[in-house]
């Protein structure tokens, strides 16, 4: 854990810890009420990779995702792989860890509470024996059982935002609350919603309705136009990211391993490898598989951690020696925040690379595998890009964003 004192910034920063699968009109009413309730110079996003912390492989690359998010932000870095990937309170804790060494000062999330005070006094009262248990558990059905037995009865840490509201206040809680906490009310419709009644939908919905229906009238309502063109721009050029798209080659890994090296990968415990195996030899599609698979001791989600896992080949031991300084690595960013980074990148307590290339740290090698595995089985039918296209792919700079007078 790295620990954060806290000092004085130079500018008024404030981060938003998101996944932008894809970058929606929510998204761009939370980043704006963001800016403006907490008065900030500039704004800065820590985004989730190629893969999500439902463990699921991403709609596009991150560089086009980033592009997408300066509709509404200035800076986007990319969340390492690790803390993407991992459950609420990893995710958390390494989305909070990064905002505080490049400066930041304050963290914007959404929540369908709507008050920052509430889960401050929430996480404060967790106790440290009650902190391990949350971080032991794989099974996020805790939660549910955690609010109910615990008296946190400002919040319900049920709802899926307040419950990341929840870790991001207990992340800064333990690292002696590095940022200032600010939170805006959730707006239209709900996270697991499935499809598009209007202006504001979710991601979910949105992607479902894209895989169904391509770039309907639906879906341009609910993104911004520059959301739309990304897209538009990224599907001419390879498939969108799913399981769906991914599972043969899931497939194929797992009928080639045996109990032990599946046993080996980050996540799978209690014998789950055996399931696993089972399934691949009988199940023709992703929903097959993963119906196979589930249990009431496994969620959906966690199952897929595991695959995401299995995927990218990503063992105990791996997660175990990654545990180094951490590094920031820029995917995008508009003039108001290239001119932030020039004036505040002394203060940086982390380096802040342009590529993956530039890192020699181990923690990259787990990076560079995703975004190499996610680049060849998003563009396997069109062979328009290299696998290693990541390392060296530089940051998207936007001409947008003008000076930090407000």
């Amino acid at each position: 854990m790295f620990i954060i004192q806290k000092e004085e910034s130079f500018l008024q920063t404030t981060g938003i810890i998101a996944e932008y699968n894809p970058f929606h009109n929510g998204h761009l009413y939370q980043a704006e009420r963001a800016r403006e309730e907490t008065d900030a110079d500039v704004v800065i996003a820590m985004m989730s990779g190629p893969f999500l912390q439902r463990g699921e492989p991403a709609l596009t690359d991150p560089w086009t995702r980033a592009q997408m998010a300066l509709r509404g932000v200035d800076v986007v870095i990319q969340l390492p792989y690790r803390y993407a990937t991992g459950i609420a309170s990893t995710f958390a804790e390494g989305g909070v860890s990064l905002l505080a060494h490049l400066g930041v000062t304050t963290l914007s999330f959404g929540s369908e509470h709507g008050e920052a005070s509430s889960f401050l006094q929430a996480a404060r009262q967790i106790t440290d024996e009650s902190n391990e248990a949350v971080d032991r558990t794989f099974n996020e059905t805790f939660a549910h059982n955690f609010s109910a037995h615990h008296a946190i009865e400002a919040i319900d840490i049920t709802e899926p935002n307040n419950n990341l509201g929840f870790h991001y206040a207990r992340a800064n809680e333990r690292l002696r609350e590095p940022l200032t906490l600010h939170t805006v009310s959730r707006k239209g419709a709900a996270y697991e919603e499935t499809t598009i009644h209007g202006a504001i939908a979710s991601a979910t919905a949105i992607r479902q309705t894209l895989k169904k229906d391509g770039l309907s009238n639906d879906v341009r309502r609910a993104i911004p136009e520059s959301t739309a063109l990304a897209l538009q721009q990224f599907n001419e050029q390879a498939t969108f990211g799913s399981w769906e798209t991914f599972y043969p080659y899931l497939r194929l890994l797992l009928l080639r391993a045996t109990p032990e090296q599946i046993a080996s990968i980050y996540t799978v415990r209690e014998g789950i490898e055996h399931r696993l195996l089972r399934a691949a030899e009988r199940a023709g599609t992703f929903e097959q598989f993963m119906a196979s698979v589930k249990t009431k001791r496994y969620t959906w989600t966690s199952i897929q951690r595991m695959l995401t896992h299995v995927l990218t080949n990503t063992t105990y031991e791996m997660i175990d020696a990654s545990d180094e300084p951490l590094v920031a690595h820029l995917l995008a960013a508009n003039e108001r925040g290239r001119r932030w980074i020039q004036q505040s990148k002394k203060q940086f307590s982390i380096p802040l690379l342009s590529t993956l290339a530039q890192s020699k740290q181990r923690t990259r090698s787990l990076d560079d595998r995703a975004i190499a595995i996610y680049t060849h089985l998003t563009n396997s039918y069109f062979g328009s890009q290299t696998v290693f296209r990541g390392r060296a792919q530089p940051p998207h700079f936007s001409s947008f964003g003008g000076s930090f007078s407000k």
